[in-house]
This record gives structure tokens, C-alpha cells and sequence, in this order.
């Protein structure tokens, strides 16, 4: 066999750079240490819930209601919830349509990014507009969207403090930028250089390199500084000078530990400066809900502000926010909860402020321990924690200890650091993980240990640290340098007379902003439709505000068109020990939440592992061996926000550039086209047989690929040979509602291995299933049952998710995703589960020895990507466990099957319904949550739609919600044969909602087809035998 796309030779060449060391090899090493028995301290992460911070319990409360909304009706939940709690969670579930378990405007839920930009106008004194506003999972997804934004090639360069959050070296490395470094003065508290930022510049600019963004980080991530005002002024300046995009990361705006530079956000001191900086410096804010005294990583809640982007720069954002949906909802509402805490005179005000005054007050005491700790240490010398959460002392290495550390193979500080874990449990991040001067070691420490083991703690480091500069003969200590005082703003360079110097004027011409619209952003942006979330729902949106009825069945949303959640998972894991728990929750419920919360350390505010909580995973691979019949390996299953999550990351692994074809079924689910482009790649579409009720043509299928790879394709005005690297099934068929049979998947699973190609199998509907004839068979298990060769060369991932089948819970965004037959490392595990153990210990050398020799890293570098985001969220990670694990028979809580007995009968009724219109012709939805008719379309209607500038179908659906407020997709969103136009429609309305909107989809057909003249209507035929010749459609 060749190289197969998912070999780590054939990766993408920017996967393989990311480095990501806050979860690099110290933190595995400290994992291992930790399985093998030993008490291992993670000060690696800013993760205060893990390390013993207890959750604000405000929050929590109106979190929880939320989750279980059928707690609001119980007489009983006065007794463990305050009226205000209860109060504030009504508010929120008014705000959220279908409630947490529905998709949100992929923005975010209007009504809290109202609150956000009231909080916003509440701490910089200028109003806010909550339409440039978007919430997020967590600040990480905000960042890296902002920079695939702005990076269009390697020739474009981001400033970025150095050290720095490793999250943006990764991303810039990820989507193939240039980190450009400007190195803070460590001598003064690590201040800002502008000198030295200027000479960045200038170097960067001498090699060709276009800088475009400039990141701040403030209060400091690893360093701790925070910036005063005069040294925010004087880089609103320098941006507007050098035409930079300012990204500021605030996220830890509430963690202050001193008085003298209290935090101020960029975007007031950027009004404050008034124009023309005001009007033109192009700034993004982040923030989240992980960091201040909540401390909440685990529930993945962020927001980023937008000032000074033109409208059309905004509508690309959002268009790109679209692929994933949807943000997490309960991360949306701890957000709101966090800009809009309880007041004074609220019955839950008190505890609220003691509790986070008590967070912040030991945070305080916990910076200033620690920096005195650091600094009574031989050859250590720290700053002062000014903020954020973290110290980041300078270790001074004696020569020797730099020469025992190279011949280890190791940098000094990692060579420092990882001695330092195994002599003491304490695990950290060496400083060359965030950057640093050449010669010159530091490491990365958290503050949030509890404060009552401090001390201990400090202990240990120092009786560790002596040892070791006593072993390597270390030099004396020395002292820290003096901090230097703030740099005076207004007293130019002369970076702006030169530019003036330069430009003949005595104005400053500004020349267009990295982030003005089409001249200047990532072209795959641009070029990324994603029409489910297209005209007709924006149109269908705005008909809302109007005060019109719309029924949305564009989006495969239950919640949110009135499916009522599953009772047991949403039996939140809170309140356990309160005596009257049993009064609200059954028995069933309370042993599951007790067993959840064994599992995540740190509870649901806490970042689990990035692959997800691991007895999770356990759980995921147990229920894929029920389903499959074969063993799975849960350290080749990572679980993910969304299914989606899941599937861009793999689209982005294996394409390499514009020449990495993936072949997808033809209609499509358009996050394939749009992950496809958004990563540069090309879409090789395959065609499914409508007349064979949407089947797979193998011939079709050969014939595509056979073009790409001999005739080639044009992009722009450059043909080219396409590498047709993987194929994409949709099993159930999204738009499509088919199944595909045993015998179909044989047949692609042959074809994947002779062409070699990677199979990514999109099962998600796996549950949802009207018909007996075609049950759902996994890819994985047809794999499994054919054996060798193919069983163990041909590579393919598998994605699931709880948006849907019976639970339908799209707002937790949660799935997982399964891979088999990736290299490496990992792999072995997989591959010696059927060896005795006797032959364990030998296969084990070789395999590793193998692996190491031919570099074989994929799913390692698939874990160091998701490491990027550091975790999905907890809550969601638990949705999945239950629903891989779900009560039994002769449980209290086991359930029917009365959602998916509904859902066949709607199948049926809106299939027949299609098929009873003129012109309209539809195959029976056999699984997924969708029909898919087609509508054949009057010669007179094509034209009418051509002189209105729309797409026919574009046209019809635009008509038909402007007369019935009926939201559908255009069939062009997913593509379709040329003449041949459709739609697609959820079958989730609530069923006694059926006859009226079939009946008024009927009248308002009927009624366009004779304006329109259409042609006789086409004869009936039998189920699913669609007849179909797409040369009459437009007759």
C-alpha cells in the first residue's frame, strides 16, 4: 500500500507545526505519574475548579433550572432554589427559544448579547452594539476565528508578545501566518517595548512579511503585568500608525491583585482618545467565563466585541461562525449570568459578593505567597503577580545543568521542569512553551493551588531547587532588576512625523485595514456558502421581528420546533447534598450525577483532558463495541463540541493546499463545502441517484475521481491535477433522508481501500430510523466484518453526535468522533488488545521502535490541535455519556420510544403530503430528520426568478415563506444536478402542527404552479421509485 492521507506524512504541513506546550510533554508526563499512583499537582493550567475553587453557586442554580426546566413546575423547588434563581432562569429560557438544548443564533442568543454590550457600556461608559457582539466557546474559539480571519497567506504576520499564550502561536502556525515576536522587558515587570516592537516591524517588513494584527494580553498570560493607560495609549497609536488590527485578549479582567493599574479595557481608552483613533483603529475584545473569580473553563463561555469593522467584513464573520451552528447554550448563559450578576437587594446578592470577594481576596494572598516564594529560592527571580493567574519566575541554570539537559535531548527548561515533576508531583510549563530571550529559562506556575497548601507547596519547590543547583553547581543568586517606570505616551518616536515625512502631507492617509472587506481578508473566507444558515433564514429572521409567525424548518433544530428534552440527562449533577434532593431528582438520577462527577476532577466548571473526560470515553468505546460487535479503544475516540468541531478538524488534517480533493455526496450537508473551502481545499462532488431513492452510483463515483485526478480542475484561472485524498458519506442522508444498505458500504469501503482514501463517515442520524428494511449498519462494523486487508489498512473516522436521534440536544454541543487505523503510538494500544500479555511487553518495543522510526504521528497531532481549545464542554462531554449509557430496563428513569415513534409518523405524513402537490415529487424520508422533494419548477417561474437576480429554487422558497412563513432551504445550498431544483424541510414541527402546515404549503404550490402556467403534474409512482429526468424538469 502507498502512504495513506491520514499518515503523518501526508498531513497538513501546518497541523505538524502547531506547538502547543500548556498540554505538550510535561503534561503528559504528569498524566502517566498520575495513572501510575502518584499525587501529581497541575499548575500547568488556569483551571481553578480542578485545583479546589469552588463553583459561585448563584450561577449554578439558574444553570441548573435551565437544564431542567421541568423543575420550575414543582412545588418543591423553593425549597432548594431562591426566588431570584428561579426568576432569572424564567428569564433566560424566555430569551432562548426550545431552551438549551435548541441551536442559537450562531451569533449567540440575542437577548444575552444585549446584556454583554449593556456590560460592556456599564464598565468603559460608551454604548455597545450587541450586533457586533458574538458569544463563543470560550475566548479560544473567538481568537483563532478572528485570526483565520486576517491571515490569508505566510506572508502575513501577527505581533504577539513574546512570552505568549501559546493559543496564538498555534493558531497563527495553524492557518499559516507568521508570528511576528515583540519580546517584553522582563527588567520592567514585563513592560512594553516600543522601540524594540518598531524594529519587530521593521524586521519582519525587510523579509517580505505583511503585519496586519498586533495581540495584547492583558492583565499578562504567562507574565501577570497589567497595562496602565498611558502604555495602552501610546500601542492605540502605534496601530494606528502601522495599520494594525488590535486584538485584545481581556480575559482576565477581573483577576487585579494590586492597586496601582487597575484594569482598563483598550476600548475605552481607545474612545477616550476620541478621533480619528476612535473612528479608525479596528479592535476585537475577548472574554470569558473560564478565568475572574467564576473560574468556569469546563462550561466554554466567551464573547469578542468588534470596533471599527465595516458591515461586509461582519457578514463574512458571521457566515463563518455559521458552519458550527451554534455556540453552547449553557456557556451562553453563564455569560450572561457573569455581565449581569446579581444586584444589590437581589436575595442572593450576599452570598454572591462574599463568595467572589472571598475568591478574589485569597487570590491576592495566593500571587504574593507565591512571588515570595519564588524569589527566596537559589538562582530564581519572579515578578510580582499583578493579575491574571499565573507566576513566571526566571530560572537561573547553571552551565552544567544546561549541559546534562542537552545531553538528554531536552531544552534546559524542559529538562528543569520535568525533574522537577518527578522529584515533587509539581507540574508546570517550561518557559520556552510561551517564548522567551535566547539563554534565558523561566517556567509557568499557576496561583490557583488552595491556599492552605501553599506553603507545602512552596516547600517542596524549594527543597527540590536547592538540590538541584547544589548537583549542577550553581552560581549565586541573583537579585531581580528594578521595575522600570511607565513610559510617557505623548512623547512621540517620531514613528508619526516619519510617516508624514514619507506621504509628503501633514495628514495620515490611512490606507486600508487588514480587516476592510473583500481586498483585504482571507480569501477562503470569502469563498466559504453556507446557505442552511443563507438568505432565506436571514429573511425569515427578520419576518419574525416583524411580528410574523415563522415555522423554521430549515435547520434540524427538535428543541427549538417543541420537542421536549429527555428528563433523565437534564437531572442536573448539583445540589447532592442537600437532604431534599430526592424530593426533585429520582434515585437513578443521583447516582449517575455522583458517578459524572467522580469522573471530571474539578466538576463541570473544570477543563477536562482535550480528548474529553477519559471514563467518558470508556463509556463512548463500550457502546460502540455493543453496537459493532468489536472492541473499541477509547484513546482513539475523542469527544468534541459538535460533531461539526469534529469534522472541520479532520478536513483541515488532511488537506495540505488547494490540490487536496475530498470527495462529497451531491445534495450535501454544507459544512463539508464550507470546511472544504474555508481550509483551502477542493470539493470533488459525487452524485447520488435520485430515481434510486438518492443511492450510491459507483460508477458516477469512479468518473469523478478520474477527472479530478487526469482531466484536472480550474480554480481561479489555473487548472490543476487534484489529489483525491478522502471520501465523505452521510449515513442517513442529510439533506437526502436514505439509508444506505450493508451491500452499499461494502462496495465504498472497497473503493476507499483501492483508491486510498480516507473514509469520513458522518453517522450522526444513526438513531433516527422510520423504515425496517434498511436498519443502520455502521461503516465501522461492515469493516470489521470484512476482514483483512481492508480491515486493517483502510483509514476512517466515524462522528456521532446528541443533536440528534431521540435527543435532539443541538445547544449542548456535544459529539465524538472514532478513528481506526490512524498510526501511530496510540494505534498500538488498539492493535494488541487481542495479544496475551505475555507478548505484550515485546510487541510493545517493536511497535513503538517502528512507530518512532518512520515518524508515524497522526493521532498525536490530531490530540495537539485539540489541545488548541484545551477542552469541549463538560456538560456537553456528559450528555454524551448518557446517551451512549442510558437507563435500562428495571431503571427508575428508563425510557420509551415515543419521540422516534412520532418522528416516523411525521416521515410519513410530510413525504405524502409532497407527493400529494402538483409539480412535487418526494422520496420517503427513511432516516435523518429531513425530505428533500423535488419541485418541478415552470419554464415562466425560471424566468420570473432570473429577472429578480435569485436561484429558481431561491426564488420558490422566498415566496413560500413570504405567503406561509414557512423557513426551508433552496436544494442549490446542497447542490443538485443542473435543471433539477428542490428543497429541504425538517419533519420536526410538533405533529399536531402537521395537517395546517401541509395544508398551507399545498395552497400556496398550488396557487404558485398556476401563476406560473406549470406544466400537468407528473403521475404518481410507488414508494421510494422516483422517476425521474431532470431534461423535462424545466418543460
Amino acid at each position: 500500500m502507498a502512504r495513506k492521507p491520514l499518515d503523518y506524512e501526508e498531513l497538513n504541513e501546518n497541523v505538524k507545526k502547531v506547538q502547543y506546550a500548556v498540554r505538550g510533554e510535561l503534561y503528559l508526563r504528569a498524566s502517566e505519574l498520575q495513572k501510575e499512583g502518584k499525587k501529581i499537582i497541575f499548575t500547568n493550567v488556569g483551571n481553578p475548579h480542578a485545583l479546589g475553587q469552588k463553583p459561585l453557586t448563584f450561577p449554578r442554580q439558574v444553570v441548573a433550572l435551565c437544564q431542567a426546566p421541568f423543575l420550575l413546575d414543582d412545588p418543591n423547588v423553593g425549597l432548594m432554589f431562591p426566588a431570584d434563581a428561579i426568576a432569572r432562569a424564567k428569564h433566560y429560557l424566555a430569551l432562548a427559544p426550545g431552551g438549551l438544548g435548541a441551536y442559537s443564533d450562531s451569533r449567540g442568543i440575542p437577548g444575552i448579547r444585549k446584556e454583554v454590550a449593556d456590560f460592556i457600556q456599564r464598565r468603559d461608559g460608551y454604548p455597545s452594539d450587541p450586533e457586533l457582539i458574538y458569544l463563543t466557546d470560550g475566548a479560544s474559539k473567538g481568537v483563532m476565528q478572528m485570526l483565520n480571519t486576517i491571515i490569508r497567506n505566510e506572508r502575513d504576520g501577527i505581533l504577539v508578545p513574546v512570552p505568549q499564550y501559546p493559543l496564538y502561536s498555534a493558531a497563527i502556525s495553524l492557518f499559516g501566518g507568521s508570528l511576528v515576536p515583540y519580546y517584553l522587558e522582563e527588567e520592567a515587570n514585563w513592560g512594553l517595548d516600543f522601540v524594540n516592537i518598531r524594529q519587530s516591524v521593521a524586521e519582519a517588513r525587510s523579509k517580505g512579511i505583511t503585519v496586519r494584527a498586533m495581540v495584547i494580553i492583558n492583565p499578562g498570560n504567562p507574565t501577570g503585568q497589567c497595562l496602565s493607560e498611558a502604555t495602552i495609549k501610546e500601542l492605540l497609536q502605534f496601530c494606528y500608525h502601522e495599520n494594525l488590527v488590535l486584538l485584545a485578549d481581556e480575559v482576565y479582567q477581573q483577576n487585579i491583585y494590586q492597586d496601582e493599574r487597575p484594569f482598563i479595557s483598550a476600548r475605552k481608552v481607545l474612545f477616550d482618545m476620541g478621533p480619528p483613533l476612535s473612528r479608525e483603529v479596528q479592535l476585537v475584545s475577548f472574554h470569558t467565563v473560564s478565568k475572574g473569580y467564576w473560574g468556569e473553563c469546563g462550561q466554554r463561555g466567551g464573547y469578542f466585541e468588534m470596533t471599527n469593522l465595516p458591515p461586509k467584513t461582519v457578514d463574512e464573520i458571521y457566515k463563518v461562525a455559521s458552519i458550527a451552528l451554534s455556540p453552547n447554550v449553557p456557556g451562553q448563559i453563564f455569560m450572561g449570568v457573569m455581565v449581569n450578576p446579581p444586584k444589590p437587594g437581589d436575595i442572593s446578592y450576599l452570598k454572591f459578593a462574599a463568595e467572589s470577594k472571598s475568591i478574589l481576596e485569597s487570590l491576592r494572598r495566593r500571587a504574593r505567597m507565591m512571588t515570595d516564594g519564588f524569589n527566596s529560592c537559589r538562582n530564581v527571580v519572579c515578578n510580582f503577580t499583578e493579575g491574571a493567574m499565573y507566576s513566571f519566575p526566571q530560572i537561573r541554570l547553571p552551565p552544567r545543568a544546561i549541559e546534562a539537559a542537552k545531553r538528554a535531548g531536552k531544552a534546559p527548561d524542559v529538562f528543569y521542569c520535568l525533574r522537577l515533576l518527578e522529584a515533587t508531583g509539581i507540574s508546570t510549563v517550561p518557559g520556552s512553551g510561551f517564548g522567551q530571550k535566547e539563554g534565558v529559562f523561566h517556567l509557568r506556575t499557576t496561583i490557583l493551588p488552595a491556599e492552605e497548601d501553599f506553603p507545602a507547596i512552596i516547600s517542596s519547590f524549594k527543597k527540590f531547587n536547592d538540590s538541584f543547583m547544589e548537583q549542577y553547581e550553581g552560581y549565586s543568586r541573583i537579585s531581580p532588576a528594578p521595575q522600570a517606570p511607565d513610559r510617557d505616551w505623548t512623547k512621540s518616536s517620531g514613528a508619526e512625523e516619519e510617516r508624514r515625512r514619507r506621504s509628503g502631507s501633514s495628514e495620515i492617509k490611512m490606507a486600508r485595514r487588514p480587516l476592510d472587506y473583500y481586498e483585504e481578508i482571507n480569501e477562503n473566507v470569502k469563498k466559504v456558502q453556507y446557505a442552511v444558515r443563507g438568505e432565506v433564514e436571514l429573511r425569515a429572521a427578520e419576518l419574525q421581528k416583524e411580528g410574523k409567525k415563522v415555522i423554521f424548518t430549515n435547520v434540524g433544530n427538535p428543541h427549538a420546533l417543541g420537542q421536549k428534552p429527555l428528563t433523565f440527562p437534564r437531572q442536573a449533577p448539583f445540589l447532592l447534598d442537600d437532604p431534599d434532593v430526592g424530593l426533585l431528582f429520582p434515585a437513578d438520577a443521583i447516582a449517575r450525577a455522583k458517578h459524572y462527577l467522580a469522573m471530571a476532577l474539578g466538576g463541570l466548571g473544570a477543563y477536562s483532558d482535550s480528548r474529553g473526560i477519559l471514563g467518558i470515553r470508556k463509556e463512548v468505546a463500550e457502546f460502540i463495541h455493543r453496537r459493532d460487535g468489536y472492541p473499541s479503544d477509547p484513546e482513539l475516540i475523542n469527544l468534541s463540541g459538535g460533531a461539526t468541531t469534529a469534522v472541520m478538524q479532520m478536513i483541515n488534517n488532511i488537506i495540505r493546499n488547494e490540490r487536496g480533493g475530498i470527495l462529497v455526496p451531491v445534495p450535501q450537508y454544507p459544512l463539508y463545502s464550507a470546511a472544504i473551502t474555508l481550509f483551502g481545499g477542493s470539493l470533488i462532488p459525487y452524485y447520488l441517484e435520485e430515481k434510486g431513492n438518492w443511492g450510491l452510483d459507483f460508477v458516477n463515483i469512479r468518473q469523478a475521481v478520474v477527472a479530478a485526478r487526469s482531466e484536472g480542475i480550474t480554480v481561479s484561472v489555473l487548472p490543476f491535477i487534484v489529489s483525491v485524498r478522502a471520501m465523505v458519506i452521510i449515513n442517513p442522508g442529510n439533506p437526502t433522508g436514505q439509508c444506505l444498505s450493508e451491500a452499499n458500504i461494502r462496495e465504498l469501503l472497497q473503493f476507499c481501500y483501492q483508491e486510498n482514501l480516507v473514509l469520513l463517515a458522518d453517522e450522526v442520524y444513526q438513531q433516527n430510523i422510520y423504515q425496517d428494511e434498511h436498519p443502520f449498519i455502521s461503516a465501522r462494523k461492515v469493516l470489521f466484518d470484512k476482514g483483512p486487508p481492508l480491515s486493517k489498512e483502510v483509514q476512517l473516522v466515524s462522528f456521532h453526535s446528541v443533536s440528534k436521534g431521540y435527543w435532539g440536544e443541538c445547544g449542548q454541543r456535544a459529539g465524538y468522533f472514532e478513528m481506526i487505523n490512524l498510526p501511530p503510538k496510540v494505534m498500538c494500544r488498539y492493535s494488541m488488545c487481542h495479544l496475551s500479555e505475555k507478548d505484550i511487553p515485546f510487541t510493545r518495543v517493536v511497535f513503538v521502535k517502528l512507530c518512532e522510526a518512520v515518524g508515524l504521528q497522526t493521532v498525536d497531532e490530531i490530540y495537539k490541535v485539540a489541545s488548541i481549545a484545551v477542552s469541549t464542554n463538560v456538560s456537553g462531554q456528559i450528555f454524551i455519556g448518557v446517551m451512549v449509557n442510558p437507563p435500562k430496563p428495571g431503571d427508575v428513569s428508563f425510557m420509551n420510544k415515543a419521540i422516534l415513534e412520532s418522528l416516523r409518523r411525521r416521515a410519513r405524513m410530510m413525504s405524502d403530503g409532497f407527493n400529494s402537490y402538483q409539480n412535487v415529487m418526494s422520496n420517503f424520508t427513511e432516516g435523518a430528520m429531513y425530505s428533500f422533494p423535488q419541485i418541478c419548477l415552470p419554464r415562466r417561474a425560471i424566468e420570473a426568478a432570473k429577472r429578480a437576480g435569485k436561484a429558481p429554487d431561491v426564488f420558490y422558497c422566498l415566496r413560500l415563506l413570504e405567503a406561509t412563513g414557512i423557513s426551508t432551504v433552496p436544494g442549490s445550498s446542497f447542490g443538485q444536478k443542473e435543471g433539477v431544483f428542490h428543497l429541504r424541510a425538517t419533519i420536526l414541527p410538533e405533529e399536531e402542527e402537521f395537517p395546517a402546515i401541509m395544508s398551507s404549503f399545498k395552497k400556496f404550490n398550488d396557487s404558485f404552479m398556476e401563476q406560473y402556467e406549470g406544466h400537468p403534474r407528473t403521475s404518481k409512482r410507488k414508494r421510494n421509485k422516483l422517476d425521474i429526468d431532470s431534461k423535462d424538469t424545466t418543460n
